[in-house]
């Protein structure tokens, strides 16, 4: 496996300036490593500092391509993450959180982020490269409208990827994938993504999943409540 992205990495250092953009290079890449993996490969490499020029520094910035100023301190603090493009997902899920806190279910210590813009994947990965930040649980949506370009190639970003980029910064993450979506294995694309899945965690994507379609808000509070309980090492 290393020998391959080795090979991929020599590919683009020898060809950047000779790539079009109409040729396909993944072609020219080793074909036991799905698209989907070096999406992701791509993604964790990617250093997002180009979307800096919107943070409230502007242009008084002086990280360069260290990291970024605006740290999130994780001074003992749990984070925990809500990423969808649907705001009346995320305010559902508000709600349930806030209610966990008002009745002391769940620790005072908990700082919640939330992601729901259509580049609400982008600037999440954004936040864990550049600001330090270590979600410890959350919620994360599987499909997204965002599409990052790099190195020739469009790469629209999953909640998979999401969740290899963030076990690469905490791989005790607790999570479960909140969608409308379901899995058809026998399409491609979706398979690509199991089997990663698969391989990233050890276990099936099936068992962490759950659907906004058929799963009440009873339901939703007791899974919140469960995944932000087993992160504070509590008894669920």
């Amino acid at each position: 496996m290393n020998n391959i992205l080795e090979k991929l990495k020599k590919f683009f250092k020898k060809n950047d300036k000779k790539i079009s953009n109409k040729e396909n290079i993944w072609e020219k890449i080793e074909e036991n490593i799905s698209e989907f993996e070096l999406d992701s490969k791509l993604l964790n490499d990617y250093n997002f500092d180009n979307l800096c020029k919107q943070c409230k520094l502007n242009n008084n910035c002086k990280a360069g391509n260290k990291p970024c100023e605006l740290f999130f301190k994780n001074n003992g603090e749990y984070n925990f993450i809500v990423i969808d493009d649907n705001y009346g997902v995320i305010e559902s899920i508000k709600d349930i959180i806030e209610d966990l806190k008002q009745k002391n279910i769940i620790s005072k210590n908990w700082q919640i982020h939330y992601y729901y813009t259509k580049q609400a994947p982008i600037y999440l990965l954004k936040d864990i490269k550049r600001r330090n930040l270590i979600p410890d649980a959350g919620l994360i949506d599987i499909t997204y409208g965002s599409i990052l370009r790099i190195k020739e190639k469009n790469i629209k970003i999953n909640g998979v990827h999401i969740l290899d980029f963030i076990l690469k910064v905490n791989p005790n993450f607790n999570f479960y994938f909140y969608t409308g979506n379901t899995l058809n294995p026998y399409i491609k694309t979706v398979k690509m993504m199991m089997d990663f899945f698969k391989k990233i965690y050890k276990k099936d994507m099936d068992d962490y999943i759950i659907s906004k379609n058929f799963q009440d808000e009873k339901d939703i509070y007791k899974i919140i409540k469960k995944i932000m309980l087993k992160t504070e090492g509590r008894k669920v």
